[in-house]
């Protein structure tokens, strides 16, 4: 699982990365996905024409885009492993994540085991776990009290990435923006769905074993820097998704 990046000073370079292979489109599920990323951040805001005008223009729309992109993972997860015939349900109560706020989500299959969905742009080649609040023994929270450990990591992964989609958008300080024009902006192409690969949570522990770590600070592939320390595993180490149905498929029938 583990060819290591290729370190340049403090650059890594990823060197098993996976081209994207669309398994659906996920043309149903824009509208709750739009709904849930608007009333969680732009939808917060007083004055919407802030989001898109002035210095936290970027961190906003980046916001917005995260939101939007984890929803629409964690639907496409679902339908998956629906299509699949994995049963799979919602947990009770969704969790509040600390970190990585909008690219985690969960669902529950066969009998309460716990699957967490990350959701990346189709570019990204990571899986990242910050480990702040990532334990080895594949568990999260903060601090060592009330911790949820999870059996299954999957790597979900769009296409075309969000934010790219406001790039183009131009707003002068003057002009007004509403909702409906968000979403037009959102609805404008047709978002493809992978699953990239997944790991259970004993192969989380090998990444601690095998050193697979990156530095706080870190510049990844020459443009993203990394703010905390993360446990990564690259697309290409990762296992293949139909295997994860055959895991728990077998699970079921013990």
């Amino acid at each position: 699982m583990t060819e290591e990046l290729e370190n340049i000073e403090v650059s890594y370079l990823t060197t098993q990365g996976k081209d994207f292979k669309s398994d659906f489109i996920l043309t149903s599920a824009l509208e709750e996905a739009f709904e849930f990323a608007f009333s969680h951040t732009v939808g917060k805001k007083k004055n919407l024409t802030s989001l898109f005008w002035g210095s936290h223009k970027q961190q906003n729309v980046a916001d917005f885009a995260k939101a939007f992109r984890g929803k629409l993972c964690e639907i496409g997860m679902k339908k998956y492993l629906d299509m699949n015939g994995v049963s799979v349900r919602y947990p009770k109560k969704m969790k509040e994540w600390e970190t990585d706020k909008y690219e985690n989500f969960e669902l529950l299959v066969n009998h309460n085991k716990r699957l967490l969905v990350k959701a990346v742009p189709y570019y990204s080649n990571l899986l990242l776990l910050d480990t702040e609040y990532w334990n080895a023994d594949a568990s999260y929270g903060n601090g060592h009290k009330n911790r949820i450990q999870y059996d299954y990591f999957v790597l979900t992964r769009i296409k075309p990435g969000v934010i790219h989609l406001f790039e183009n958008f131009k707003l002068t300080k003057n002009q007004e923006i509403d909702k409906e024009q968000i979403k037009k902006i959102v609805f404008a192409p047709c978002f493809k769905f992978e699953v990239t690969g997944y790991l259970t949570k004993d192969e989380i522990l090998q990444l601690k074993n095998n050193g697979q770590i990156l530095p706080a600070g870190a510049i990844v592939n020459g443009n993203k820097k990394l703010e905390h320390q993360y446990y990564y595993c690259q697309a290409g180490d990762l296992n293949r998704p139909n295997l994860l149905i055959d895991h728990i498929k077998f699970l079921e029938m013990r």
